[in-house]
């Protein structure tokens, strides 16, 4: 640990806090507090890798700020990258405004600015925050397209099950198929699996695939697809056979290599928004969208 002094205050600042356990505990009642998240079961679930690096400052023994860093592998190409996505920014209700925050977010700058992708996504308290750190706001799309149901048999996975889990974490490893960007990190995906989406996994097993899904009324809603897709399956059918007699339209969670069978539009989330410190030209001239399931 480096000891600090921030407007005449004495902190300890680490990036060690997972191997702390008095440190760590502290960290998750902050992340419950602040954003009713619980990462202790991911934690206990071994997702804790060196994937996501937490930059935290300690007074009197506790985490009173933080700032966690998701290392993401990507693959767009051909070519392999890293993203780099900043999540759990957080300051203890009594340390705010005392120059906690701005001491995190420019110690991740600094280490990090050279990647092809910085970036975050805001809720609406903080929109005027970043842009003071030159982050701007960015732009995703969405892909959309009318679909038609195509009878066939899912099998809804449990990952309590280890067999599941097994299947999950091999077809993950094969990336998803239709998908133009890939992002690699497993134990982020898993935070929301594990989580709000852990009843809607299934598995395709006539096309050795998994879809992650989720029906509103007559649209659905495809996070992501995992497999190898041996079959030279098209994703029109895919999408066919997931979707409900009810159905009518689907969107994507990823960007489809098949861009012209869908409608693309600008992504607009009225209570949360991408900022990017490098690599919005990147995003914006291939109309991209950052696959749902890799969100810190």
């Amino acid at each position: 640990m480096e000891k600090i002094h921030i407007r005449d205050r004495e902190y300890y600042f680490t990036k060690d806090i997972k191997n702390n356990e008095i440190y760590r505990n502290s960290f998750f009642n902050l992340a419950k507090e602040i954003f009713e998240i619980d990462l202790e079961n991911w934690y206990k679930n071994s997702h804790w890798d060196d994937n996501y690096i937490a930059y935290s400052l300690i007074h009197d023994d506790k985490v009173v700020a933080n700032v966690s860093v998701n290392i993401m592998h990507t693959i767009y190409n051909d070519e392999n990258n890293r993203f780099i996505q900043i999540g759990t920014v957080m300051t203890d209700n009594d340390y705010r405004k005392l120059g906690l925050g701005e001491f995190l977010i420019y110690k991740v700058i600094e280490e990090w600015k050279n990647e092809k992708l910085l970036y975050l996504y805001a809720n609406e308290d903080v929109f005027d925050y970043y842009p003071k750190y030159n982050f701007i706001e960015s732009s995703e799309y969405e892909y959309s397209k009318e679909i038609a149901k195509i009878e066939y048999n899912l099998r809804k996975l449990n990952l309590e099950n280890p067999d599941d889990f097994k299947l999950l974490k091999r077809l993950y490893n094969k990336r998803n198929p239709f998908s133009e960007l890939n992002v690699d990190n497993f134990n982020l995906s898993l935070f929301h699996l594990e989580s709000y989406l852990k009843d809607n996994i299934y598995y395709l097993k006539e096309y050795d695939l998994i879809a992650v899904f989720e029906y509103y009324d007559e649209e659905l809603l495809v996070y992501d697809i995992f497999g190898e897709n041996k079959l030279n399956i098209s994703l029109e059918r895919v999408l066919g056979s997931l979707a409900s007699a009810d159905t009518k339209r689907v969107k994507l969670g990823f960007t489809p290599l098949e861009k012209d069978i869908f409608k693309v539009n600008r992504k607009i989330e009225e209570d949360t928004k991408l900022f990017v410190y490098n690599g919005d030209r990147f995003l914006k001239e291939n109309r991209l969208i950052l696959p749902l399931l890799s969100r810190a």
